[in-house]
């Protein structure tokens, strides 16, 4: 998610008064969503790694 769109989304909370405290929540939350997106990225590419073949192959062209 781009910081544009993480800007846009914000006033979507239903909160009423926004802190700064409110904006380092909503922060840690998009950072952890960010980062179990990746953790399924990786994921899906380790299984497609494993169904391969030669998967060594492919590893060592990646070294």
């Amino acid at each position: 998610m781009k910081k544009i769109e993480i800007i846009k989304k914000i006033p979507q909370f239903p909160i009423t008064e926004f802190r700064r405290s409110d904006a380092q929540v909503v922060l840690r939350l998009v950072t952890i969503l960010a980062a179990t997106h990746l953790v399924g990225k990786v994921n899906r590419v380790i299984k497609r790694i494993e169904k391969m073949e030669h998967p060594y192959d492919f590893i060592d062209l990646l070294k």
